[in-house]
């Protein structure tokens, strides 16, 4: 397809590149503005987008330069030439986009994740308008009959990426309706298969990413999860309750037990004081009581140690003060 010079020549300006750097150092001046107190993270990225787009930005104004250079000349390779500086300047204002993107993301969510599938999102669509954009206005091309003619390549297309698209549009409508946010625990049950449990550490186009309990990295495809059954524990220094029980032998003070249960758990960091811990009598059976000991804490991820050191102390407690714990007991009557 042969490139027009006259086409190439009224794209390639001094006003857009003007307008292209204008939008960079308004990027730049929020960033250094608005954004001075988010995390460690949040500013190593914005930082590696910034390296990433300062050198996409020297690569186009050498296009530029160049063209400028050689248009006088007539040099076939003159149309080319801008051509290239046009597509550059088209990633640079798409990179431009994905850093307001995120620099808004990150102002209205100072603390909490956010999902990546919306920048993705719009660096997609921007790029897909700036591509049929080139198409037309360099190019010539129609696309109301390229379009037209194309419904059996959409057919084929979309059957062929029919599980992309699946998880693209389930990434779309999770976060529209928000059944969890980075940073969260949740729990993802399938109505006919195997359960998860972790801490969302990213939402992709196609995937939920999140981190276990014992530190494994789990992937599920947003369709799975759509469709799937969702229970969501909040970050941020929410509390979640938790509880482990004891038998004791019929006969020991309850009321003592209850106070030296209290007064051991209150010794463990990790339990929250407010709400404060409770111990109820949950079950009285023939030789033993059930002691059901109810806490608070504010990592979900640490449930599996702090009850284990719940259970150290408390039996540790116990024995010190001479209180068995119950064991199961077998009666043997002899008939005569």
């Amino acid at each position: 397809m042969i490139l027009s010079l006259a086409k190439v020549s009224q794209i390639v300006q001094l006003e857009p590149m003007i307008v292209l750097a204008g939008l960079a150092l308004i990027a730049y001046v929020c960033y250094l503005v608005l954004l001075r107190d988010v995390s460690p993270q949040r500013h190593a990225r914005l930082r590696g987008l910034f390296m990433n787009l300062l050198g996409h930005a020297v690569v186009m104004a050498a296009l530029f330069a160049l063209f400028e250079i050689v248009a006088p000349g007539r040099s076939h390779a003159v149309p080319y030439i801008g051509f290239l500086a046009i597509v550059w300047g088209s990633i640079v204002f798409v990179k431009i986009a994905r850093i307001l993107a995120f620099e808004y993301l990150f102002f209205i969510s100072m603390q909490a994740g956010v999902p990546v599938i919306l920048v993705n999102i719009l660096s997609l669509a921007l790029s897909i308008c700036l591509g049929a954009w080139i198409a037309t206005e360099v190019f010539g091309v129609r696309l109301a009959p390229v379009l037209a003619t194309s419904a059996l390549i959409s057919v084929i297309l979309g059957l062929a990426l029919q599980d992309t698209l699946g998880n693209l549009f389930a990434g779309i409508a999770l976060q529209f309706d928000q059944p969890y946010s980075i940073g969260d625990w949740v729990e993802v049950e399938c109505t006919d298969g195997p359960k998860w449990t972790g801490q969302v550490t990213e939402i992709t186009w196609r995937s939920t990413v999140m981190t276990g309990i014992l530190g494994e990295s789990i992937t599920i495809p947003n369709r799975l999860v759509a469709q799937s059954e969702i229970a969501a524990w909040g970050a941020g220094g929410k509390s979640f309750w938790r509880a482990v029980s004891f038998r004791i032998p019929f006969d020991q003070p309850y009321e003592q037990v209850r106070a030296l249960i209290l007064e051991t758990i209150a010794t463990i960091p990790e339990i929250l004081r407010a709400p404060e811990p409770r111990v109820y009598l949950n079950e009285v059976g023939d030789a033993w009581l059930n002691l059901r000991v109810v806490f608070s804490i504010s990592d979900f991820g640490a449930q599996f140690r702090i009850n284990d050191r719940v259970n150290t102390a408390v039996i540790d407690a116990l024995f010190s003060r001479k209180i068995p714990v119950a064991t199961p007991a077998l009666r043997v009557e002899v008939m005569r």
